[in-house]
């Protein structure tokens, strides 16, 4: 897990939701959610958590799954592209999957096992991820400006751009079209990106069973792949 990657990674959602319309409470909760989760995760990954790795894990996870939930809900509003929602809450999957397996490395058994409502010792005035949390969401926010409508749009935001990138965009298109037909060939998702090549698109599928998000079925030209089962 990549301490610059979920800071990068809450950055797109800041800048997905300035689409949203300003007064929509989702707006705001989304915003709420990501900068708790990135606190979460700085303090799993600098093992700042004096021993309560497993409560950080189990927060985090929880709060992965409402995101998703939100993420559905603005799917639904029509504000924005659904590959564009689909490209980001794909990456948040994927962090939820890398986060369970995180658990599992740090020797936490059960995440269900985790006692709720308890503060972590030795950290006075509150959570610590809660304090962190605070502390991203003014320093997000304060760059807010930087972060226009336009930024959001594919000739504006440059090609190197992670978010943006034309494997990203694939990807979360593939997403989007296994969840809608349960199952699907390279062959078939090939006819979507005609000017993309077999191996390319081959080469995204296996990138996506690599991250836990797929799974792959059968052999040779019999290979299907659908979306992992949480």
């Amino acid at each position: 897990m990549d301490k610059d990657f979920v800071i990068q990674l809450t950055s797109n959602l800041y800048r997905i939701t300035l689409l949203f319309p300003k007064k929509d409470p989702l707006r705001n909760k989304m915003r709420e959610l990501g900068s708790e989760i990135l606190a979460n995760l700085i303090l799993i990954i600098e093992r700042d958590v004096n021993g309560d790795i497993n409560k950080e894990c189990q927060e985090a996870l929880e709060k992965i799954k409402i995101l998703e939930s939100f993420f559905e809900i603005a799917k639904s509003q029509n504000w924005l592209s659904p590959f564009d929602i689909l490209t980001i809450q794909s990456e948040y999957s994927n962090l939820r999957n890398e986060l369970a397996g995180e658990a599992e490395v740090s020797g936490v058994a059960s995440l269900q096992s985790c006692p709720q409502g308890e503060k972590p010792g030795g950290k006075p005035g509150g959570k610590p991820s809660e304090m962190l949390a605070e502390g991203f969401r003014e320093k997000l926010f304060g760059i807010g400006n930087i972060f226009s409508p336009q930024l959001v749009s594919e000739k504006s935001i440059p090609e190197n751009d992670n978010f943006c990138s034309p494997q990203r965009m694939r990807q979360g298109k593939i997403m989007g079209l296994l969840r809608e037909k349960g199952k699907a060939q390279v062959c078939e998702i090939k006819r979507l990106f005609p000017d993309v090549s077999k191996r390319t698109i081959r080469r995204d599928f296996e990138q996506l069973v690599e991250k836990k998000v797929l799974d792959r079925i059968g052999e040779k030209n019999a290979t299907f792949y659908k979306i992992r089962e949480a």
